[in-house]
């Protein structure tokens, strides 16, 4: 059985590709080496990582984005022995989701003796209520089978509401026996770490990469080191329950 990861958010900017990212070097770090698939039709920022597995999935046809694309990626999924990591962007994420609805491929994929995982972003800051909306939308039109991670990203602020964390939500009350997991992103200082990251994401390297770099101070490569540390626990602990 291979779990399929599918990296769902209708809005963009929210951190989707680097939660792919690092997401596919956590399980690389455990000794798997996930197949990862990039259908982003404009910026294919996941297949920008050279380091990683990734596949461009080519999803436009005249310029629009042709459903029936999609069938080339379930194609892919029936044949895997591999975990699959599926990174969307915004622009398709609409299309995406009506094929795997209409066509109900959660369903068809657990025949097949593998499983649909749907990773969600929700983002502190202006991307907060865009974000849990369309997690709301997500998860309320997925089958009752299927697990939901959330990635709770701080970078553009806190995930509060009136001093209420993100667990004392309606829409995490309403939803909480489908969440099988949540990772919490650590919260860093932009202007070190932040940096360092950005720098790192921008030129499309790994960790592992940007270790063996020329181009990065020695402070930069500590920071990293730091970062990725509190990154992997994070994810360790957020998807505890998913085994």
């Amino acid at each position: 059985m291979a779990d399929i990861h599918f990296m769902l958010q209708g809005k963009g900017g929210v951190g989707k590709s680097f939660i792919s990212a690092m997401f596919s070097q956590w399980k690389t770090a455990q000794g798997e080496i996930p197949l990862c698939v990039d259908t982003d039709p404009v910026n294919h920022s996941l297949a920008g990582f050279k380091k990683l597995n990734v596949v461009a999935l080519d999803i436009l046809t005249d310029q629009k984005i042709n459903p029936r694309q999609f069938d080339l990626l379930v194609e892919q999924i029936s044949k895997t022995t591999t975990d699959i990591i599926v990174d969307n962007g915004a622009s398709s994420f609409v299309p995406l989701c009506n094929y795997m609805l209409s066509n109900e491929v959660p369903d068809i994929i657990k025949r097949l003796n593998h499983r649909v995982i749907v990773h969600t972003v929700i983002s502190g800051g202006f991307a907060m209520l865009d974000t849990i909306n369309g997690f709301n939308a997500l998860i309320s039109q997925f089958p009752p089978h299927t697990p939901f991670i959330i990635w709770l990203n701080p970078y553009f602020g806190v995930i509060e509401d009136q001093e209420r964390s993100f667990t004392d939500f309606k829409v995490y009350k309403t939803h909480s026996e489908k969440i099988t997991g949540m990772v919490q992103l650590p919260r860093m200082d932009k202007d070190t770490f932040g940096v360092d990251i950005e720098q790192m994401v921008k030129a499309r390297e790994t960790f592992e990469e940007a270790q063996l770099s020329k181009t990065y101070t020695l402070m930069t490569k500590e920071r990293l080191k730091i970062f990725e540390r509190k990154l992997f626990s994070a994810i360790e602990v957020g998807i505890a329950d998913l085994n």
